[in-house]
């Protein structure tokens, strides 16, 4: 038997459309019914322990009660437990843990199917963190050259202050590193280039030849934009 798939977690943080809330509820079925599989295999497990735990306790009631040790009713309390152990241990637990698995893959099919047919919709949920993305790289980007001009600053000062002083030159004062320079230079260019942030999502152009391809109806539209609020027509690429 196959184990049943692994869901990943839920893209949509917080959905807001019909469509990412159904999504939603589709992908929580499919982890419900995935943890269901892998309960009934612990359930097995635990079953199976049992069973070999009322073996020992019974071998060794019945061992006492040769000795005098254990009256009647104990090996009889004993033997019990271990018919219920044998009974449960030997319960269709194959059949089962089948049942449970067929069951998670048909929810994995049911909430796939549900993207595959509303992936535009989907995709578009997922604009506004893409969005916070390219502000938090911009805003990064930005921080790094405004502290290189800070630590240039520092630097100058420094070297200002021990220019009167003998036995010591503005050698002494460290240059940037080449591997900050190549950062701060990289930063730069992000920032002046209007393509060098495109957004984490799939690009207008892919998703219209998906269309294309699959010969699917045309749905609604998603046009991306940049961190400026500009449109990108191929969604950045």
């Amino acid at each position: 038997m196959h184990p049943a798939t692994p869901p990943t977690d839920f893209p949509i943080q917080k959905p807001t459309t019909d469509a990412g809330k159904r999504a939603a509820e589709l992908h929580q079925d499919w982890s419900d019914q995935f943890a269901r599989a892998g309960q009934v295999e612990a359930d097995y497990v635990a079953a199976q322990a049992r069973l070999k735990q009322t073996e020992v306790e019974l071998v060794d009631v019945l061992a006492k009660r040769e000795l005098g040790e254990a009256t009647d009713a104990d090996a009889k309390a004993a033997e019990d437990a271990h018919a219920a152990a044998k009974a449960d241990a030997d319960a269709p637990w194959q059949e089962r843990a089948t049942a449970a698995v067929s069951a998670a893959e048909q929810r994995r099919g049911t909430y796939e199917a549900f993207v595959d047919e509303n992936l535009d919709e989907l995709v578009g949920e997922l604009e506004p963190d893409a969005q916070a993305a390219i502000d938090t790289m911009r805003k990064a980007a930005q921080t790094l050259v405004d502290g290189a001009a800070v630590w240039q600053e520092s630097r100058q000062r420094a070297a200002h202050m021990i220019l009167p002083a003998q036995g010591i030159t503005g050698q002494a004062v460290p240059l940037m590193t080449d591997s900050a320079n190549a950062a701060v230079s990289a930063a730069k260019r992000l920032l002046e280039d209007g393509n060098g942030l495109v957004l984490p999502l799939p690009t207008r152009r892919h998703l219209d030849q998906r269309r294309i391809d699959l010969c699917l109806p045309t749905k609604r539209q998603y046009v991306w934009k940049d961190g400026t609020g500009a449109a990108l027509p191929d969604g950045g690429n």
